[in-house]
């Protein structure tokens, strides 16, 4: 399964949301997904510490560059019976580049089991 989230903040400082999945069946074939069917909640978090540009140290936990992104999720798509949790297989994986991002392997486990690749943009 493919699943891509984005947020848009509006003037109002309001967030939309947009969904969008893909569902890939075990002989290739590609089914969208309808946002109104899938369920992706955050589980699990992790404390990244943004670099300072300047001197290349890390922050403290008190500094206000300390950010929470998630790295555990859990996914229902009761269409096709799947209720997984996906949490990242090790931590630290924060590349604190031009855009920042969180990449790396992900484990799943529940109604299904595998593992698969994670990226966050926008933390």
């Amino acid at each position: 399964m493919l699943i891509l989230t984005a947020k848009k903040k509006s003037e109002a400082h309001n967030t939309e949301v947009f969904t969008t999945a893909s569902f890939i069946n075990k002989n290739g074939m590609k089914e969208t997904v309808e946002q109104a069917n899938l369920s992706i909640t955050p589980i699990g978090y992790e404390l990244i510490q943004k670099e300072s540009k300047q001197d290349g140290k890390q922050g403290n936990e008190h500094d206000s560059s300390v950010r929470s992104v998630p790295t555990a999720w859990r996914i229902q798509l009761p269409t096709k019976n799947i209720d997984v949790s996906v949490s990242a297989f090790k931590e630290k994986q924060w590349n604190n580049s031009l855009f920042p991002y969180y990449e790396g392997r992900v484990e799943v486990e529940g109604s299904h089991s595998g593992s698969g690749f994670m990226e966050l943009t926008g933390y």
